[in-house]
């Protein structure tokens, strides 16, 4: 499948449905190729009613340093026609004027053959 987004935005943004709980929620979300983990922003999942209370079980490594973070599973996490079941995410603090609610990492697309072409604006995914 291929799908379009805007080459000249900073990020490669794609929406994704998050479902816990019995709810199905809409999120902003952006490709990151050099995350390991699609991590989903703390305020969206506290306004899910997703506890992120408690001590961080989870390392996130960034360019600016390691965090810490609370891993939380998800029934699943859909973007761009592909569906994870029972997906962890840690729940993570993004920066806001991003305007992303989750970074979709590269576990998200472990089994999946991912093409970006960048200077045209399309993303074809197929499954491995």
């Amino acid at each position: 499948m291929i799908f379009e987004f805007d080459p000249t935005d900073i990020l490669i943004r794609v929406p994704a449905t998050i479902t816990f709980g019995g709810g199905a929620y809409d999120l902003a979300c952006a490709i990151d190729t050099g995350a390991t983990k699609t991590v989903v922003d703390q305020t969206v999942l506290q306004a899910m009613g997703v506890s992120t209370d408690g001590e961080p079980s989870e390392e996130i490594v960034t360019a600016s340093g390691i965090s810490r973070a609370i891993a939380v599973k998800v029934a699943s996490f859909e973007a761009l026609a592909r569906i994870r079941s029972d997906f962890q995410v840690p729940a993570f603090d993004l920066p806001q004027a991003l305007g992303i609610d989750a970074l979709i990492g590269l576990n998200f697309f472990r089994t999946t053959d991912l093409t970006i072409d960048s200077i045209n604006g399309y993303i074809e995914v197929r499954e491995s």
